[in-house]
């Protein structure tokens, strides 16, 4: 029953059991201890690893994210690992959420193509995240054919070049403004009626603080400069409120302490963390700052590598129960 329920169904019951953490299985072959891969392939290897980790972190995980690249780095075999352990996450931990990790992004054909071999071909899988900086319109093949599945879309990412683009303050005339946010809400240009409801809704707290919008009954943006990664988050607030659903979220490093506080306060959605642990982001910041809001912190190479003995995968189990209590004792501290 567990299975058919819907990406924002299973991620609301894993919130309402207070389970944040999502274990990701960045699965290198290289890095798996000896005891593991020596009489196996690598396939075999990567699969038996994975599901050791699993079984001896569920109690504590909310989700799993599976990142395709170290498992299409060692070819059909690889692949072979990748189905294998979706296989088993459906069939033995139909509650947790699955994602994939791959952030595709591409024209709309293509994306239906991608649609397909993740929510089709491969099983159990019931998210992934993508780069929405093609347009998000350009993923409606995912929504439209699988409507139940989620999708998290790039907002701020962890690592130090995103300043390049995504820190990047974006200029823009009022009918700019009023055309991009009309394009998120499906419209052609969004009448000024129907926009202040959505700008309102969604930033006056935030101008308010930073004292960059004075006349909203006008509307007047001249003053409002959002970055990158600002505009993202809207545009997928909007497209969320478009489509009736909370199936799609944002991936919000959480090394980017400066941008956190702002970002809990601008969004609405479901939100991946990527960052903590081996990165450096810290687990108390993202959880002190989203309070009740709807996410996961994923946490990979410090849980599943924690050890490259026999004991890896109770090892493993040691760090997920630690970081889990840590998000729940930081949840119960009051503010």
């Amino acid at each position: 029953m567990n299975e058919k329920l819907s990406f924002w169904d299973k991620l609301a019951q894993q919130m309402k059991q207070g389970r944040h953490l999502c274990v990701g299985l960045d699965t290198e072959y290289e890095k798996l201890p000896k005891c593991v891969s020596t009489g196996l392939s690598d396939g075999e290897a990567m699969r038996a690893f994975n599901i050791d980790i699993v079984n001896n972190t569920t109690f504590y995980a909310g989700a799993y994210k599976l990142n395709l690249a170290f498992y299409l780095q060692r070819g059909e075999n690889g692949l072979c690992a990748l189905h294998d352990t979706l296989s088993y996450l459906q069939e033995h931990y139909p509650e947790q959420v699955v994602i994939l990790d791959f952030k595709v992004g591409d024209i709309g054909n293509t994306n239906t193509a991608w649609a397909d071999f993740v929510f089709r071909v491969l099983p159990g899988v019931d998210a992934i995240t993508a780069t929405g900086y093609v347009g998000l319109n350009a993923f409606a093949p995912l929504w439209q054919n699988y409507p139940e599945k989620g999708i998290f879309f790039l907002g701020l990412t962890s690592n130090p070049e995103n300043k390049e683009l995504q820190l990047q303050s974006l200029s823009m005339t009022e009918e700019m403004m009023l055309q991009s946010f009309g394009f998120a809400c499906g419209n052609k240009v969004m009448d000024r009626e129907c926009f202040t409801d959505l700008f309102n809704c969604n930033l006056r707290d935030y101008c308010e603080r930073k004292n960059i919008l004075t006349d909203y009954k006008s509307v007047n943006l001249r003053y409002y400069l959002p970055t990158v990664w600002q505009d993202m988050v809207i545009r997928v607030g909007a497209l969320n409120r478009k489509l009736g659903s909370k199936n799609c979220g944002i991936v919000f490093g959480a090394t980017n302490s400066t941008q956190l506080q702002d970002y809990a306060k601008l969004t609405d959605t479901a939100t991946l963390f990527p960052g903590v642990g081996a990165q450096g982001g810290s687990v108390q910041e993202v959880v002190t700052a989203m309070k009740d809001k709807p996410f996961l912190i994923n946490v990979s190479r410090s849980i599943i590598f924690a050890s490259s003995g026999t004991d890896y995968a109770i090892r493993a189990g040691a760090g997920a129960k630690i970081c889990h209590q840590l998000i729940v004792e930081t949840k119960g501290v009051k503010s």
